[in-house]
């Protein structure tokens, strides 16, 4: 009898771990089945994660970026109407040639009844999970809506699109340059607000040097400070002579060329406060004049001698900080070939940060 009962204890619970490993497989093909979903007040919430190429923004960092979007963009609802593309190659046309943003949320949103315009209509059951932000510079700016990777349908459209809304030549770049600083993951070094130091060299001899390789980093001695520098100032001083060395464009899109960018070794030259850099002349060459002033925080040379001509994985950049942060955007999506210095420096900078 007693073994009876066991035998039954155990199906019982065979039973009800069977049932709970349905429900987790179940909640893991339809990661929203157990949840509710939360009202909307405006067409365009505020996501929890802001996705762009391969690279994504959460917590803050969306926020912020969430902000600058609703700053630069009229989002007023009455302004969206339901969009149909002639054919479904027309829509992919479009979509190939699109900044794509795409606004996902861990809960499903659901559009309050009392947000809908007057141009469209959804349906109570409409909820979504996901918001494809498309940015075409002729056609304009399309939404479309998604839940469990199922576009959803205005009235048999695929999109809302913008009614009167261009989109202009510098779109990219306001989520581009966010996004840039997340991606590279450099922490800008404190620089005091005093009036720069204004010098007839560039650069100045920085206060300190600081070398990443591999994630890695270290702050070097005076002594070797000066050794680097001296291995990298005329590389350096070429950046204010126009014609110097020919930048080119890396990328039609800034995203990929911080793929290559972010996997260099860097060095790093700090200031305690900003310097200028005044000319004492201006050399004329065939390409225009050299620079005459340039202001800066701290400057980063970045490069990787391990890469080939074709892929620009063996060249080098060179980024400014300026009013605490550095410019990325203008600087990643152009490089040179790097001179030949940089394979000792590459060495050197490998076996002092790696083997320390």
């Amino acid at each position: 009898m007693k073994l009876f009962t066991r035998k039954r204890i155990g199906i019982l619970i065979g039973i009800l771990l069977l049932g709970l490993i349905c429900v987790a497989c179940i909640a893991c093909n339809n990661k929203y089945v157990l949840l509710d979903s939360i009202k909307a007040d405006r067409l365009l919430p505020c996501p929890d994660e802001i996705v762009y190429g391969s690279y994504a923004l959460s917590g803050n960092e969306a926020g912020e970026l969430y902000e600058l979007l609703v700053e630069q963009f009229d989002l007023d609802e009455n302004k969206f109407e339901p969009h149909t593309f002639d054919s479904e190659s027309k829509r992919k046309l479009v979509r190939r040639n699109c900044a794509v943003l795409s606004f996902r949320f861990q809960t499903p949103r659901k559009i309050s009844q009392d947000l809908e315009a007057e141009k469209f209509n959804v349906s109570e059951a409409f909820e979504f999970d996901e918001i494809k932000i498309l940015l075409h510079q002729v056609n304009g700016l399309f939404l479309e809506y998604y839940l469990d990777g199922e576009l959803y349908m205005f009235e048999s459209a695929a999109a809302l699109r913008h009614c009167d809304f261009v989109v202009n030549d510098n779109f990219s770049g306001l989520f581009e340059r966010k996004m840039a600083e997340s991606i590279i993951g450099l922490m800008p070094p404190s620089v005091s607000d005093d009036e720069p130091v204004i010098s007839n060299v560039f650069p100045a001899i920085p206060d300190s040097i600081v070398l990443y390789v591999d994630g890695n980093s270290v702050v070097l001695s005076d002594m070797e400070k000066v050794m680097v520098f001296e291995m990298i100032s005329s590389l350096l001083a070429k950046e204010v002579r126009a014609g110097a060395d020919t930048f080119v464009s890396q990328s039609a899109s800034s995203i990929p060329a911080l793929e290559i960018v972010k996997e260099r070794v860097f060095v790093e030259l700090r200031y305690n406060k900003p310097q200028k850099y005044v000319a004492d002349t201006i050399e004329e060459t065939p390409f225009g004049n050299s620079v005459a002033t340039l202001t800066y925080e701290s400057l980063l040379l970045g490069f990787n001698v391990c890469g080939s001509d074709e892929t620009h994985e063996s060249d080098c950049h060179i980024v400014y900080m300026k009013d605490g942060k550095y410019d990325w955007w203008g600087s990643y999506n152009r490089h040179r070939s790097y001179p030949p210095e940089l394979t000792s420096l590459y060495a050197y900078m490998y076996m002092r940060v790696c083997f320390e």
